[in-house]
């Protein structure tokens, strides 16, 4: 398992939310809008590091881990995912 500090370095050659939702869309990760512990993101982190992610706009974290920073551009694509703008990762 990685830490989500390496899991989440998949993004930092990521320059927007539409690229985010491109890589998640190509490992299959889906989500439900506004729901901090189903979102892409935390999908995409129980993929790799384990359960128990949650996720706001700015950090994740769960009850094992420190928390830690998302990039920026991941919290943009959250924000869009959470106003509808990526209806392909809905599910």
């Amino acid at each position: 398992m990685m830490t989500a500090e390496q899991a989440l370095r998949q993004f930092t050659a990521v320059d927007s939310p539409d690229m985010v939702a491109d890589v998640l869309l190509d490992m299959g990760i889906t989500g439900r809008p506004r729901q901090y512990t189903c979102c892409p993101v935390t999908q995409y982190l129980e993929r790799f590091c384990g359960p128990g992610w949650k996720a706001s706009q700015m950090v994740v974290w769960n009850d094992r881990d420190p928390v830690t920073r998302l990039p920026a551009v991941v919290g943009q694509f959250i924000a869009g995912f959470d106003r509808g703008d990526y209806p392909m990762l809905e599910g």
